[in-house]
């Protein structure tokens, strides 16, 4: 066991000691590959990330119960269109987009449900605003938290069961900020992407799809691996604040994952959770404030999770 605690100290100097982003996120990905490959390591990290298997067990259930009752409001809505004749450009389009992402030929990110929801609001629209308003009755919400003037400030629901997914949702982002299994959700993207190239599409699954911080982080690594393809010298260029909030924000993940290891293999903690202390005030050979860059870091995240939301309802 002594010789496992070492090994990961010596894997894990590179990562606190790197001061620029090439040198910091390859000694981090092979960090990370290090742990995963370590059958001691990877026990331990297995019994972090049994909390987020229990939530995406009930979100399977939640997600595969919405579908089918999306299912069935298609075919109700169908069979409306068939047996009244109802035909527009916009309702022929919408079924068309329909046909065309449950076939393959039009591809979306986000959730399947939000998806198929989202296109079934769109079929519903164009039916109430063909005037046949009656036989969507089942559909409408005369009092909904989402109002939309396209239908008299009403809104549709075709699953109740959606939202208790989203529930689950907010759960699953909300503890990844905060929970264990989330710094090691983040780490385990840096040697897929850097190490094993891997795209955007090979490395989400489609729970990750509908949740905006994965989104985020793939795309700011993948943005990091392609500056370096490109032969940037990062070490030639001053490392500008957003920079360095992206590796202290890998920094503060790797530094909760590495001292829980210790602390599993039998080593106390003792000096190793005053290491993001020593960060401030000088980090990566610039000044920074410690507290003012996390909470630009929160605030950036915040901006970027409203830019790419998914699955919520329509308004107008």
């Amino acid at each position: 066991m002594k010789n496992v605690i070492e090994i990961l100290k010596n894997y894990y100097k590179p990562v606190e000691n790197a001061k620029r982003s090439q040198n910091f996120f390859f000694s981090l990905a092979d960090y990370v590959r290090h742990i995963k490959t370590t059958p001691e390591l990877k026990k331990i990290i297995q019994g972090i990330t049994k909390e987020k298997e229990k939530l995406l067990k009930g979100w399977d259930g939640y997600e595969a119960k919405a579908l089918k009752e999306l299912e069935g409001a298609k075919q109700k809505l169908l069979k409306i269109v068939k047996q009244n004749q109802i035909s527009s450009p916009e309702l022929d389009e919408a079924i068309k987009e329909l046909n065309w992402y449950e076939t393959g030929k039009m591809l979306s990110s986000g959730i399947k449900s939000d998806n198929i929801e989202s296109r079934l609001w769109e079929i519903a629209k164009a039916i109430f605003q063909t005037k046949h308003k009656e036989p969507l009755k089942e559909f409408i919400d005369e009092k909904p938290n989402t109002p939309n003037i396209y239908i008299d400030n009403k809104n549709f629901v075709f699953s109740k069961t959606i939202e208790k997914r989203r529930v689950i949702d907010k759960r699953i982002v909300e503890s990844r900020n905060t929970e264990l299994w989330g710094c090691w959700d983040y780490l385990n993207l840096v040697p897929i992407i850097l190490l094993e190239k891997k795209e955007f599409h090979e490395i989400v699954s489609k729970r990750d799809l509908g949740i905006a911080d994965i989104f985020i982080e793939i795309k700011e690594i993948i943005k990091i691996r392609n500056c370096i393809q490109s032969e940037i010298n990062f070490l030639s260029l001053q490392i500008k604040p957003e920079e360095a909030c992206e590796m202290l924000k890998y920094k503060l993940y790797a530094s909760r994952i590495h001292n829980h290891l210790l602390k599993k293999l039998g080593l106390p903690k003792k000096q190793e959770g005053e290491e993001i202390i020593k960060l401030s005030p000088e980090i990566f050979g610039i000044s920074i404030n410690l507290k003012a860059l996390l909470k630009r870091i929160w605030k950036k995240k915040k901006e970027r999770k409203e830019e790419c939301s998914f699955g919520k309802n329509r308004c107008n």
